[in-house]
């Protein structure tokens, strides 16, 4: 029941995944904790609440989605196109794009304008994706130069690169007394 705006959609999403997020850590803490102990229990119990947490994501997730779409003045079964290939990866873009019915619809009256808070959570989705974008180039960066370290090292290992051996000339030996004596300077035979 009820509708839900473009911006509000995103806002309570972002919600839905900041509650999400931790709750998730910290049942891989309490997996892993349990499984470095060499027991299944931990693995069993990890299962279960992962898909406790799972269910309780999807139906949220799912109720949002349609009021979502009874806003556009769409059916709430058409969701199911989210599990279609590739119309999946596509609908839920279309759901955020297209704007909702001015008026009140067969679904009910119009959502509520948007508040403050709103605005700031939906916003908190650029910065998400900007962050992602970032990690991504940071990460992309580390491989690059990595792998750039690793096939010089392997070119030198190799043999492969060469250096020019440069021949050292040293001085001619002085002796004890040569270096005791002051240098006199030289006699120009035209001043003599």
């Amino acid at each position: 029941e009820g509708r839900i705006g473009r911006l509000r959609f995103l806002a309570w999403t972002m919600v839905l995944s900041l509650v999400t997020l931790p709750i998730v850590g910290v049942f891989a803490l309490i997996a892993l904790g349990l499984v470095s102990g060499d027991s299944t229990t931990g693995l069993i119990l990890g299962g279960i609440l992962a898909v406790f947490l799972f269910l309780g994501f999807m139906i949220v997730s799912i109720l949002f989605s349609v009021q979502r779409l009874h806003d556009i003045g769409w059916s709430g079964w058409l969701w199911l196109l989210n599990l279609v290939p590739f119309v999946g990866s596509i609908f839920p873009l279309v759901m955020m794009v297209v704007p909702g019915n001015a008026g009140a619809n067969r679904y009910g009256p119009p959502p509520p304008p948007n508040s403050t808070a709103v605005k700031v959570l939906c916003s908190l989705w650029i910065v998400f994706f900007a962050l992602i974008f970032a990690g991504g180039l940071l990460g992309g960066f580390s491989a690059v130069q990595e792998e750039y370290e690793s096939n010089l090292e392997s070119s030198y290992d190799s043999g492969s690169v060469t250096t020019d051996e440069v021949e050292v000339v040293e001085p001619p030996a002085i002796s004890a007394d040569e270096a005791a004596e002051p240098a006199q300077a030289p006699v120009d035979s035209a001043q003599e």
